[in-house]
């Protein structure tokens, strides 16, 4: 099992550089959260990565932009990745690219971790400072006619999406297109109508007699 999850990683970095050092051996066994290589950006952008509970992490929204504040300066920002697994200890990572501000290059990392570098996140920040940040949780407040459903009301087959929906007490099969996915929703671009309710249950079978406790 391990060597078929080896061969789905693919370890990359958030930006351009070097890598300063390699921090395990070939064929030693490591945990969610050890680090793998310390590499230093020669493009001047800072990668800031907060750490979070597992529930925040699932519903952090990639539509809405974070804020970022250092200093003076304020950012907005939407996640460049979002670990599935917990990354320190039992925390999750949600990773942001700052801007270029300079030569400076360096890793911060939120909520009392370490800073690898020797140098700012921009002018004149220290190793070790934190950076205020407000993550937007759950999917934007709109009016759009785009709607989003829980992830766990979608069956996923290799070819097609299928969702079910109650029509007059009967389950019904119905194809979607989906869009993005924000926390627990996914965006659904094609295949809905305004009224149509979404069961939850994506075990049912079509014709399948249901009653709807709450809407």
């Amino acid at each position: 099992i391990a060597t078929i999850s080896e061969s789905f990683m693919y370890p990359a970095s958030p930006f351009s550089g070097r890598v300063e050092r390699i921090h395990i051996k070939v064929g030693q066994s490591v945990n969610p959260g050890d680090p793998i290589a310390t590499i230093v950006s020669t493009t001047g952008q800072v990668t800031v990565v907060a750490l979070v509970s597992k529930d925040i992490a699932q519903s952090v929204s990639t539509l809405e932009p974070s804020i970022l504040t250092q200093g003076d300066q304020v950012f907005e920002l939407t996640p460049l990745h979002i670990s599935s697994e917990p990354t320190d200890g039992r925390l999750f990572a949600v990773v942001y690219l700052l801007p270029q501000l300079g030569p400076a290059s360096q890793v911060a990392l939120l909520k009392g971790s370490e800073v690898n570098s020797s140098s700012a996140l921009s002018g004149g920040s220290t190793d070790g400072q934190y950076v205020s940040i407000s993550l937007p949780v759950g999917f934007a407040d709109t009016n759009s006619i785009i709607p989003f459903i829980p992830l766990e009301s979608v069956f996923q087959s290799q070819d097609e999406s299928i969702v079910f929906v109650n029509e007059s007490g009967t389950a019904r099969a119905r194809k979607v297109t989906l869009g993005y996915v924000t926390g627990r929703f996914v965006e659904v671009t094609d295949g809905l109508q305004d009224e149509d309710v979404v069961l939850l249950d994506r075990t049912l079978i079509e014709g399948d007699r249901v009653t709807v406790k709450s809407l």
